[in-house]
């Protein structure tokens, strides 16, 4: 049968393999048949997969980071901002340093 075959619904040929000498198909070395289907990716891929997720990660983590900074900053303005905690690590911290045997003189 003589046409171009894949246009105005013609099907294509079934068989495009040529048979050898013994009638056995002939298949190009690189090519493995398999029963199933599968889907193989490269390493370059995956290592560039990574690095998006990573960069996105690194984007929310940023607007997380902006979004405590501003709450910060508010608290600050309006003098909430864990005012009673500083205190008390900070009068911890200089209580080391004050020496307990200290005489009041009135």
């Amino acid at each position: 049968m003589v046409g171009i075959y894949g246009i105005g619904g013609i099907p294509e040929p079934a068989n495009t393999t040529t048979a050898g000498a013994s009638g056995k198909k002939e298949t190009s070395p690189s090519i493995v048949l398999r029963d199933s289907d599968g889907v193989v990716i490269s390493a370059r891929a995956q290592q560039t997969s990574k690095i998006a997720k990573m960069l996105e990660a690194s984007e929310e983590q940023a607007k997380l980071q902006a979004e405590r900074i501003a709450k910060a900053r508010e608290s600050i303005e309006q003098g909430t901002y864990k005012m009673q905690d500083v205190v008390r690590i900070v009068a911890s911290r200089v209580s080391r340093f004050i020496p307990m045997d200290i005489t009041t003189k009135a």
